[in-house]
């Protein structure tokens, strides 16, 4: 694939993000889309992307108003929490995996993993590193944020699953194994 192919994909996806994120759906909706986003272009276009959209969600949402300005803290926080959240889910669970089936193979404790891993980063993030920082968030703002994260991203990556699947034939997209061992060199 052309390099203006890819920029044009990426750039597909990323008008995708920012309309999820424009619509102003409440919290819980809007944060199964963009995992859903998230691990669907990692299986069907690859963990870069993946990792450049997981990059930039949280400052759209800074910049759409999604998070509020006393939330705004957290950006680093989310954006290491979405990387979180692609990294065992891929490596681990979907290296050898194909598309052909509903499920890919994909097990649900990977889902699963990656859901727990990112809520555990942002907790950890809020409970340890901003103190450290001397940054102190309101209780019940912070709280609301964190109460949905593993709800959504479970919820995400199953629907996530379901995307890829239905995608992957139109796409020609049937296998990306090969795709995740071409990144890691």
């Amino acid at each position: 694939m052309s390099r203006i192919q890819q920029l044009t994909r990426l750039a597909l996806l990323l008008s995708l993000l920012i309309m999820i994120q424009a619509l102003h759906l409440p919290q819980f909706l809007t944060g199964i889309a963009v995992n859903a986003l998230l691990l669907a272009t990692a299986l069907l276009w690859g963990i870069v992307p993946a990792m450049l959209l997981g990059l930039l969600s949280p400052v759209l949402a800074a910049v759409t108003g999604i998070l509020p300005l006393v939330l705004l803290p957290l950006v680093p926080l989310i954006m290491a929490g979405n990387l979180l959240y692609l990294a065992p889910w891929l490596s681990s669970t979907l290296r050898t995996r194909s598309l052909r089936s509903p499920w890919g193979g994909i097990s649900l404790a990977g889902i699963g993993l990656a859901a727990l891993l990112k809520y555990l980063s942002l907790l950890l993030g809020t409970e340890l590193l901003l103190p450290r920082l001397n940054i102190f968030l309101a209780a019940a703002p912070l709280a609301a944020f964190l109460a949905p994260q593993i709800p959504t991203a479970l919820a995400g990556g199953i629907l996530a699953v379901y995307i890829a699947h239905r995608l992957a034939p139109i796409l020609k997209t049937e296998d990306f194994s090969d795709r995740l061992d071409s990144e890691s060199h």
